[in-house]
């Protein structure tokens, strides 16, 4: 079941990416730089922090915006998924499929038509695991050198979306 995150979870939810971090380094030669602790604190007080916990420990967490400029210009309603990660421990057990399940729930709710995210662009065994949960790769965004970007979009971005019914 997908529970917002608390303040308490912090640095739970941090050991959690950085086991994410971790993993990524063993499967791809690009992997996140680490996050702001500010920035996760804030997205919790917004709300905007969620998790699903597996016999009381933290399995996965994710982030949602209601915009996302920087990356989708088309102002679309739109529910944005991020840093969807997975503790290594627990990989296998389809939480992305209840985070897609919980986002049209959510998105519906708040009169959002699409779940979107983004990945890193050249990332064809993550490109194929989204499709196969039923997002449709829309395309790639690339980004001009002086961009005010993340460090770790600069090569660009896979985009996909999915409509919520």
């Amino acid at each position: 079941m997908v529970l917002p995150s608390n303040l308490p979870d912090v640095d739970e939810i941090f050991e959690v990416y950085r086991l994410g971090i971790e993993f990524q380094k063993t499967v791809f030669h690009r992997y996140w730089p680490g996050f702001d602790r500010n920035l996760l604190i804030k997205e919790i007080e917004e709300g905007r922090h969620w998790k699903i916990e597996d016999n009381n420990k933290i399995a996965c967490v994710f982030s949602v915006q209601y915009e996302d400029p920087i990356v989708w210009e088309d102002g679309e309603p739109s529910l944005y998924l991020h840093r969807i990660v997975t503790n290594p421990a627990f990989k296998g057990n389809g939480y992305v499929k209840e985070i897609i399940e919980w986002s049209k729930d959510h998105g519906k709710s708040l009169g959002k038509k699409y779940v979107r995210l983004d990945t890193f662009s050249d990332n064809p065994r993550l490109i194929d695991y989204y499709v196969r949960c039923g997002f449709r790769l829309i395309g790639y965004k690339f980004f001009k050198p002086e961009a005010p970007i993340p460090e770790h979009y600069k090569d660009g971005l896979s985009l996909f979306e999915m409509t919520i019914v």
